[in-house]
């Protein structure tokens, strides 16, 4: 697998994303009307082939990212093998050998350095290798009117992680409804036996296929959604987890929101949770309405829910 993966980095070209710097704004100006008329043929040329390409990438990224992960793991068990530590305290341990020169005074870091030496060897290698495809990936993402129009001004919101995104999402003009995508993303709920449910894991065959989902996508989701909790100050969406999260404790009195949850009694995580998971499904649809109206074929939801103001084009 590693050996494949190499040729194809050798194979791509980092200039890939010129190919597409030529392409016409999907927003052009009315003399006539003065209007901003969207062209959804200009949008969908120019989109099409970026998603395609940035999938592309994405899918080297995302195999050289999992061979070094794999290795970091390997070189955390030695650690916890050689110091009898726990998960947390692998990264103090790992910095202490690979991040100081205190290796030769100390013998249990001296044996933990000559059996993992190798894998941190192989494992820097494939963090170098990463960088190209990311590179490519914010490339791809830059040149998106969606991130051109919108997603840049969001905060908690990079082109790294957009990338990763729209990668696993696909084109969000093939979803009819914002529930499809959110079902697409593993933030959707099914029906199952007349009860609504959320879509999970499951070993049954029967309902894995219901749920759809994937948790692949689910992480590639629970990144930006952390991006966007991360993001402090007045950014737009944690203002709104906020909010959400004191409306949560007003809608159940009956959990103590201030000590740790038990196994089936929720505590101050239930809250939280909530409301993290309404903050990225709010993302989601935010993201979702603008890029239909980029496409032209955006219609607002009658009880005007979903209404979003389009950025004037100068």
């Amino acid at each position: 697998m590693a050996n494949t993966l190499l040729e194809r980095l050798e194979n791509l070209p980092l200039d890939d994303h010129l190919r597409y710097e030529t392409q016409k704004s999907p927003v052009v100006q009315n003399e006539k009307e003065g209007e901003n008329l969207l062209l959804t043929v200009t949008q969908k040329e120019a989109v099409q082939p970026l998603l395609a390409t940035n999938h592309g990438h994405f899918q080297i990224w995302d195999d050289l990212n999992r061979i070094k992960k794999s290795l970091q793991a390997r070189i955390y068990a030695v650690i916890r093998q050689e110091t009898g530590c726990g998960k947390k305290e692998c990264a103090g341990w790992y910095r202490k050998i690979y991040k100081t020169d205190k290796v030769e005074d100390n013998p249990i870091l001296a044996r933990i350095y000559l059996r993992t030496c190798v894998m941190e060897k192989d494992r820097a290698r494939y963090e170098e290798l990463e960088k190209k495809p990311a590179k490519l990936m914010i490339k791809c993402v830059e040149q998106m009117p969606i991130w051109k129009y919108w997603a840049k001004d969001v905060k908690g919101c990079g082109a790294k992680t957009m990338s990763k995104l729209l990668a696993v999402w696909g084109n969000p003009s093939d979803f009819p409804t914002v529930a499809k995508s959110w079902k697409r993303l593993g933030l959707g709920l099914v029906k199952i036996n007349g009860k609504w449910e959320r879509t999970r894991k499951s070993r049954d065959k029967k309902l894995a296929k219901i749920y759809g989902y994937s948790p692949r996508r689910r992480s590639i989701v629970w990144e930006i959604e952390d991006s966007l909790f991360k993001s402090g100050g007045d950014g737009k969406y944690r203002t709104m987890f906020l909010a959400r999260r004191e409306y949560e404790k007003e809608m159940h009195p009956e959990i103590d929101h201030e000590k740790p949850g038990k196994k089936g009694v929720p505590g101050r995580g239930f809250s939280y949770q909530r409301a993290r998971r309404y903050m990225v499904k709010k993302f989601i649809r935010d993201m979702w309405c603008m890029w239909k109206k980029l496409d032209g074929n955006y219609t607002p939801d009658p009880n005007g829910h979903t209404v979003i103001d389009f950025p004037e084009q100068s």
